[in-house]
């Protein structure tokens, strides 16, 4: 089964550890996307503070409600449709 999508547990994002590990396994993780040619999404984006430690390691999709709340499938689609 191919993989063509890898995602970050929000376990890695939310939770900072003093020494500073779950960032290094984040930055393994999208390495391994790169070489793998692979998309990369960070789950639990909930700061502004994660959301930019993500974008400066190049982290191109991310979700979380930092960046936006839930929403029903009808004020999706009036999002998207103009």
């Amino acid at each position: 089964m191919p993989v063509d999508v890898i995602k970050i547990d929000r376990s890695f994002v939310s939770s900072d550890q003093p020494d500073g590990r779950n960032w290094a396994i984040v930055r393994t993780i999208l390495a391994l996307g790169e070489s793998l040619g692979s998309t990369v999404v960070a789950e639990g984006i909930e700061t502004q503070e994660q959301r930019q430690r993500l974008e400066g390691l190049r982290c191109a999709f991310g979700q979380g409600f930092h960046l936006g709340r839930p929403m029903e499938g009808e004020a999706t689609r009036r999002l998207f449709v103009r």
